[in-house]
């Protein structure tokens, strides 16, 4: 499903089973007007590669609101196979919303922002998603200003392949507030933050690997 303008409802996407990039999607925010609310999107498989197997938020202001992704999959096994629930880009938004049970081989299992200093995760619940190849099982933030806000990422899992870590949280640069990062696993750290990240009222607990301490980490500030 493709919306370029306008809202679109409470709409359920299932199944949607892709091999060119352009079919990858179970559903596509490409325009700056464009809304998505009380959606249900599910069980998607892109098996080419792939940027967000479940819902791909293009280059503008799409928004993903009250919404479920779950069980979507970015599993080609190639090097940008990211975002199995959620990529989001430009200064898109993803508001309220659950992302469980994705997978994506290379980076973001659950959620993956590599947009503007305006992107931004709001209040959502990230869990029991995973990544194998670098980082990222839950969310994995690249080289942007973005923020997280109000999220819970538990439960979420970094495999053993390749280089890399953060089962949870992989965050290189970008602000994390009022988060609470639980129970994640992986080889190389449950979470993994450059120096250039910012951290404030993030709770960190039971995360499990390698390196299981965020207080480890240079951005932990």
């Amino acid at each position: 499903v493709e919306v370029s303008k306008g809202t679109v409802s409470g709409c359920a996407i299932r199944q949607i089973a892709g091999n060119e990039w352009s079919q990858a999607h179970g559903l596509l925010l490409k325009g700056d007007t464009c809304v998505a609310t009380n959606c249900l999107v599910e069980d998607c498989v892109a098996s080419t590669e792939c940027a967000g197997a479940g819902v791909l938020i293009e280059n503008g202001r799409g928004v993903l609101v009250d919404s479920t992704v779950r069980r979507c999959r970015a599993e080609a096994e190639k090097n940008s196979s990211w975002g199995g629930g959620v990529y989001v880009a430009g200064a898109g938004r993803v508001e309220r919303c659950a992302i469980e049970d994705c997978y994506a081989y290379a980076q973001g299992g659950g959620v993956y922002v590599e947009g503007s200093s305006e992107a931004r995760v709001v209040n959502c619940r990230i869990r029991r998603n995973s990544c194998s190849l670098w980082a990222g099982g839950g969310v994995r933030i690249k080289n942007v200003n973005a923020a997280l806000v109000g999220c819970l990422i538990s439960e979420n899992v970094r495999q053993t392949q390749g280089s890399g870590g953060g089962a949870g949280v992989y965050v290189d640069s970008g602000t994390l507030v009022n988060c609470t990062i639980a129970g994640n696993s992986g080889k190389k750290g449950g979470v993994v933050s450059s120096a250039s990240a910012t951290w404030q009222n993030v709770l960190s607990w039971g995360n499990a690997g390698a390196i299981a301490r965020i207080s480890l980490w240079s951005g932990w500030r």
